[in-house]
């Protein structure tokens, strides 16, 4: 009679077939913006050119939004800092990149803009300047008349409504 005698596999190769599956479990459930160095770099030209679009916040004084910083927290999880020369700001971007291909899957504020440390200054009154480049308001009842001048910048005095 033959015996029937099924090939063992040693405790040693089981070993090493479940730690290699549990590495391609773990490497196909978390997302990475693609390669990362690569992928970081796509994920952060994007944000830079559409941060006018990614951000909560509208722009003061129809600025423009700059980004100044991007902190990675994770291989897709980045922290952006921004402003516009009158406001600043901090959001948490969750991105993802596949094939050069960004999607930011969420984009929060997580700072709210930070204004200007200067002291509010009241409204300029009946006589004084108003506008110009430092964009200076008139009190309450009083509206700046440019007399006529059309340029950007122009200056004027607060008069009465």
């Amino acid at each position: 009679m033959h015996s029937q005698h099924s090939p063992s596999i040693h405790p040693l190769h089981w070993t090493i077939i479940a730690a290699g599956i549990a590495l391609l479990t773990l490497t196909a459930c978390t997302p990475t913006p693609g390669d990362t160095a690569d992928g970081h770099a796509t994920a952060e030209a994007y944000i830079r050119e559409n941060i006018a679009v990614l951000s909560t916040e509208e722009t003061v004084v129809g600025g423009t939004f700059t980004v100044t910083d991007i902190a990675w927290e994770d291989p897709t999880t980045a922290i952006v800092s921004y402003e516009d020369g009158h406001i600043a700001l901090k959001a948490r971007a969750r991105i993802t990149v596949n094939d050069g291909n960004v999607d930011i899957v969420s984009f929060e504020t997580i700072e709210p803009a930070a204004k200007s440390s200067a002291p509010a200054r009241a409204g300029a009154k009946e006589g004084e300047l108003c506008g110009g480049i430092a964009g200076i308001l008139c009190e309450e009842g009083l509206t700046c008349d440019y007399e006529g001048r059309d340029y950007p910048d122009a200056a004027g005095t607060c008069v009465e409504n």
